[in-house]
């Protein structure tokens, strides 16, 4: 009997520490890109990037301010003649926002972004007035039943050995991560990045799997 008690409490102290340096870590995060929204037409694709940042975004090791943050960005397909930049509206809550893209020239998207008192759910309907020709259009999570939680993507943190983590979690510096969840052509990735004032590495993994995909440091 005695040693089946030692037995649970070793258990019950293994998830204990595991859970306290899950919450550590996650204590870290300075930006978290959650969710993505999704649209396209023939002519352009559409995005809403739902995120909970640090504003200005700094690479400094430290944890700024986070706000909710959405941006919008319009990646074209083709090359549309514009005599203005393009205006995006929406209603959430009972308050309509109404934003004009920032204006890039030589480049073949247009982004803005709004800090909301809260973030729209899994759907959200945007107008887009294009030199005052409106389309319309429903923005749909990207993300599915098999997609990864942020939790999950700060698990492969914790448990890898990679030497270049090690070294910036094991330091006396502080430091910080990015998450930001990623959607091209139909599939999901996880950007996963990990600064401090000196250094930084980052990684790119499957969405649904964990897969490591690629490393850059």
């Amino acid at each position: 009997m005695k040693k089946i008690i030692i037995f649970f409490l070793t258990i019950i102290a293994f998830f204990t520490a595991s859970c306290s340096k899950n919450d550590e870590i996650g204590k870290r995060v300075s930006q978290l890109r959650y969710d993505v929204l999704y649209s396209f037409s023939e002519n352009y694709e559409i995005y809403a990037y739902k995120e909970l940042t640090e504003l200005p975004l700094k690479s400094d090791g430290k944890i700024g301010e986070q706000k909710n943050v959405l941006t919008f960005k319009i990646v074209f397909k083709k090359e549309m003649s514009l005599k203005s930049s393009p205006i995006i509206q929406f209603s959430l809550n009972g308050i309509t926002y109404r934003k004009e893209f920032e204006y890039r020239p030589l480049s073949n998207y247009v982004s803005c972004y709004l800090i909301l008192p809260a973030m729209p759910e899994n759907k959200l309907e945007v107008t887009i007035d294009f030199d005052s020709e409106k389309r319309n259009h429903t923005l749909l999570t990207t993300k599915n039943k098999k997609t990864l939680s942020e939790n999950d993507v700060l698990s492969f943190l914790e448990n890898t050995d990679d030497a270049d983590v090690r070294k910036i979690l094991d330091g006396e510096k502080e430091y910080e991560i990015r998450i930001r969840l990623i959607y091209s052509d139909g599939f999901n990735c996880y950007f996963l990045g990990l600064f401090n004032e000196d250094s930084s590495v980052n990684f790119l993994l499957d969405g649904e799997t964990g897969e490591l995909l690629a490393k850059k440091i």
